[in-house]
């Protein structure tokens, strides 16, 4: 029995030594500050670092904070692994200038693209709010947002009409370069957004592409044909002026040679100038169909006219025949050849004339002639 009490005071006072032990090694731990200074790149990040080091804590990514490595004008993106990347020389961004470059590092202007491009045009989609179409080119919208949804050059579709936007005034009420029909109310109307706009320093439209593929230049929103120009000249330097194709190997041909301007018809398949045949009333088709050359007020199908001092030879009209006969067949050849025939309709009233060629007078010179031979 004593035995057995002696060996239990043993156990009571190792056990007790134990105790204290935890105790005293429990409260001789100091609790580490929180790290009050942030993990600075490059350094590395030490797991064991001394509390409140500043390679303890980590700062996310913000701006003004400096990164562990990078090229100045790179613009940081995440790569095919997920990482973050650089492409300095394809993608760089001048911050003195504030202009961006691709294939570039030396851009010139807000964007420098060096390479080809591509522009794809934007599906078409749904407007907010609805639309109640008027017989007029002012459209109203009811919780429509037309300032940010819209911008002059889009087509928008209501109940099945479809307009070009030519002015927007705010976001229910904007103009549109045909009215609409007084229709049905829609509520779900369509926006066709233009492919490509330029303007210039003054909000001015130069250049659009609308949805359908037409351009306009000059000003013009709406272009009603695949190039639309409002205004101004079309200019083509270095002989070719151009070609107008009609049909699949032909067309209209303008050229220069030796400084003539020259207007032809043109079969481009067999590589020569073909027959000219100019249709008056589909020249003019506003006024008589009469043909001017010199004069805005032609007075017959084909009219000539000269006026103002001269110091050498002019002619009104030059008509030359020199072609010869290159077979043994017998031809006519005509220098002019003139006729005018027909009965005149009513057989009372005033007297009709019927004249082939007529001349008037002709004087002012030293010597008149009114045919000369």
């Amino acid at each position: 029995m004593i035995y057995f009490l002696t060996q239990l005071k043993k156990h009571l006072h190792l056990t007790a030594i134990i105790f204290i032990a935890i105790i005293l090694v429990t409260f001789s731990i100091t609790q580490a500050s929180p790290p009050t200074s942030p993990y600075t790149p490059p350094a590395e990040l030490n797991p064991n670092c001394t509390p409140g080091s500043a390679n303890c804590t980590v700062t996310p990514i913000a701006t003004g904070v400096s990164v562990g490595s990078g090229t100045t004008g790179s613009v940081l993106f995440v790569d095919s692994s997920g990482n973050l990347n650089q492409d300095n020389a394809n993608l760089f961004w001048d911050d003195t200038n504030n202009r961006l470059g691709i294939g570039t590092t030396s851009p010139l202007l807000k964007l420098d693209v060096a390479g080809s491009g591509r522009l794809k045009g934007t599906a078409t989609s749904v407007l907010t709010g609805s639309i109640d179409p008027a017989a007029s080119t002012t459209v109203t919208g009811v919780g429509t947002l037309f300032t940010t949804e819209l911008i002059v050059g889009d087509r928008i579709t209501v109940t099945g009409q479809t307009r070009t936007v030519t002015a927007i005034a705010s976001n229910t009420s904007l103009t549109v370069n045909t009215a609409f029909s007084n229709n049905a109310n829609d509520t779900s109307p369509d926006k066709l957004s233009a492919e490509f706009v330029v303007k210039d320093s003054s909000d001015n439209l130069d250049l659009i592409v609308s949805d359908n593929g037409r351009i306009g230049i000059g000003g013009t929103i709406a272009p009603d044909a695949e190039i639309d120009i409002n205004g101004g000249r079309i200019w083509i330097r270095d002989g070719v002026l151009g070609a107008l194709d009609a049909s699949a190997g032909s067309g209209l041909k303008l050229s220069a040679v030796s400084g003539q301007g020259r207007i032809g018809a043109y079969d481009y398949v067999n590589d020569v100038y073909t027959d000219l045949i100019l249709n008056a009333t589909s020249i003019n088709p506003a006024s008589d169909g009469n043909i001017g050359i010199g004069t805005t007020s032609p007075l017959g199908r084909f009219h000539s006219y000269i006026s103002g001092a001269r110091t050498a030879t002019n002619y009104s009209g030059y008509l030359e025949n020199i072609s010869t006969n290159t077979t043994t067949d017998g031809i006519n050849k005509y220098g002019l050849y003139i006729t005018s025939t027909g009965d005149f309709t009513g057989s009372t009233g005033a007297s009709t004339n019927n004249y082939g060629i007529y001349i008037a007078t002709t004087s002012g010179g030293d010597n008149n002639y009114d045919i000369y031979a």
